[in-house]
């Protein structure tokens, strides 16, 4: 039975592309009709132009300077080479190549014999975004793993999850130096409290060992993880950290990896009903990317993230003595502070009620200026986070709406991710002398860069392709090309 497969303003359309091999994951979003091409490298790809559909149609990449097609195979029907595409009749499903070349975005366009539209395949050619990472194994002087088995799992784990960055998203992931010996001088506790800032930075000074090397991301093999409010915890990813469960092996293990390696990459968790993603936030279970994913992770050259005290060693304090790591606030108030710019990238380093320190001090002094807020003097005195300070950051969040839809209908009193983010932003707006440069300009030579919205994606990355017709171009997630004969 022939199901609505592909949709243009409404109608239901009969051609449809579809990987010629279900279950390879390999860059191909068929809900999305999107594929991601390496630079330099070869994806396979099914089209199927079903019996329905009222003319024969050609398929054809709309610039030959970033992919081309090769490789014509005719599944079923009739089909054959036409200039730089493919002619194929009614009724007829084939698999061919598609080879990337320059770096951008481009279409497949598909259009009848008689030259009307009838639909595209978004293609994302990649250059290899090249990422390092240092494994590492944690222990104090309570719990000591066994190190030499914990670090093979935690390497095959590894390889598994950069092998399917790599063919999903030609994200490189490559290791370097010996597995770390990170012994960290403090009962970190059993189970141990990953959202404990306190004992996140106290690895990251233990892994200032003869073994560190400079990498971008560093994955730690941990015994059993909790947060305070969570106790289904597998992995956290905090900074340019990593930390791993010890006991996951085999695709779960890898899964794991791959999963907390897209935070690093910068990724939150899926939202929507889907839950064949490999970010979704609980029971993962498949390693699928889709184009969202593909397109923010595999973008602009950015900065490694700094884990406090990895590029600092002689700074032992937190707060405002330590100075100088870049990171992603550039207000003159909040910049280079670890304490706020880990509460910039990281959940688990939310700024919450009892907190006492002079990042405290700083958010205080940040709402007082912003919105004149009335702090007790007291509070201000012990750099402490007290109902005053709480009750501040409540009406900021209130009147800025500033809320994360995706668990709360109403603004809280905690500074989190968009809060410290939001109060950077006016602070850096009101700073004198301070207009840093900026350009959307890409660097590596191609001519498209994810907009921030997930809901504009596909116009967005359309409309770089040079593809301007309104259309919504979706399949279903489930659909298989026919057999031969």
């Amino acid at each position: 039975m022939i199901v609505n497969l592909f949709v243009s303003n409404g109608v239901e359309m009969s051609v449809v592309f579809l990987d010629p091999s279900p279950g390879n994951n390999d860059g191909l979003d068929v809900e999305s009709q999107y594929q991601m091409v390496p630079a330099g490298g070869v994806r396979r790809m099914g089209f199927w132009v079903q019996d329905d559909e009222p003319e024969d149609v050609i398929v054809y990449c709309a610039d030959p300077n970033k992919a081309y097609l090769f490789a014509l195979y005719t599944i079923k029907g009739h089909a054959a080479i036409q200039g730089s595409g493919y002619f194929v009749k009614r009724g007829s499903a084939i698999r061919f190549l598609i080879g990337g070349r320059d770096p951008g975005a481009t279409v497949l366009k598909v259009e009848t014999a008689s030259g009307r539209p009838r639909g595209f395949l978004l293609v994302s050619v990649k250059p290899q975004l090249r990422r390092t990472y240092q494994l590492a194994i944690v222990s104090d002087p309570i719990h000591v793993p066994a190190k030499d088995l914990v670090g093979n799992n935690l390497a095959t784990n590894m390889l598994a999850a950069a092998k399917l960055w790599l063919e999903q998203a030609n994200i490189s992931l490559e290791r370097v130096g010996e597995i770390n010996d990170v012994v960290v001088p403090m009962d970190l506790g059993d189970p141990l409290v990953i959202d404990d800032v306190d004992k996140i930075i106290a690895i990251a000074q233990a892994s200032h060992t003869p073994q560190l090397q400079a990498a971008d991301v560093y994955v730690y093999g941990t015994w059993n993880l909790v947060y305070r409010l969570n106790p289904n915890v597998g992995g956290s990813t905090s900074y340019n950290m990593c930390f791993i469960e010890n006991q996951f092996t085999g695709r779960g293990g890898a899964l794991i990896c791959a999963h907390e390696l897209g935070h690093f990459l910068g990724l939150q968790h899926s939202t929507g009903g889907r839950v064949d993603l490999l970010m979704q936030a609980m029971g993962i279970s498949n390693d699928f990317l889709d184009m969202w994913d593909i397109e923010w992770t595999n973008q602009l050259p950015w900065p490694p993230r700094l884990a406090p005290g990895f590029y600092h060693a002689a700074a032992s304090s937190v707060g405002e003595d330590q100075k100088g790591a870049r990171g992603s606030l550039r207000s003159n108030l909040f910049a280079g502070d670890v304490r706020l710019e880990a509460c910039a990238v990281s959940n688990p380093s939310h700024v919450t009620p009892g907190a006492i320190g002079p990042h405290v001090r700083k958010i205080q002094a940040a709402v007082m200026a912003l919105d004149g807020a009335d702090i007790v003097k007291a509070e201000l005195d012990d750099a402490r986070y007290g109902p005053s300070t709480s009750r501040a950051v409540l009406a900021y969040k209130t009147k800025r709406a500033i809320i994360n839809r995706a668990y709360e209908s109403q603004a809280d009193n905690i500074v989190g991710i968009m809060t410290i983010k939001a109060l950077d932003s006016e602070l850096v707006d009101r700073q004198v002398g301070e207009n840093p440069i900026r350009t959307n300009r890409c660097p590596r030579a191609c001519d498209f860069r994810p907009p921030r919205s997930k809901d504009n994606l596909p116009s967005n990355l359309a409309s770089a392709a040079g593809e301007t017709r309104r259309l919504q171009n979706m399949a279903s997630a489930g659909a298989v090309l026919p057999r031969a004969g």
